[in-house]
């Protein structure tokens, strides 16, 4: 019978842990629909809006992701209760 890697069992997943989650820019999304819908689908009077929203997104792409380590610890955790 194969024995099982102690590093494969532990393993934690980060998004369950936190809570909710944020949603970035839904303000200003909610904001540029809510201005098209008033004005029959047309975008030319909803430009704020919309220039609103197009820096929020742009702030979100430059902030790159967060790493959690979690699982790096127990991994490395697990590589010394197996000495």
């Amino acid at each position: 019978m194969a024995r099982k890697k102690v590093a494969e069992v532990i393993k934690v997943n980060p998004k369950d842990m936190g809570g909710r989650k944020t949603l970035p820019c839904f303000v200003e999304m909610m904001a540029f629909m809510s201005c098209i819908k008033e004005n029959a689908f047309d975008t030319t009077p909803c430009q704020k809006h919309l220039s609103a929203l197009d820096a929020c997104m742009d702030t979100q792409k430059s902030k790159g992701k967060t790493r959690n380590t979690i699982n790096f610890h127990l991994q490395r955790i697990a590589k010394s209760m197996r000495r």
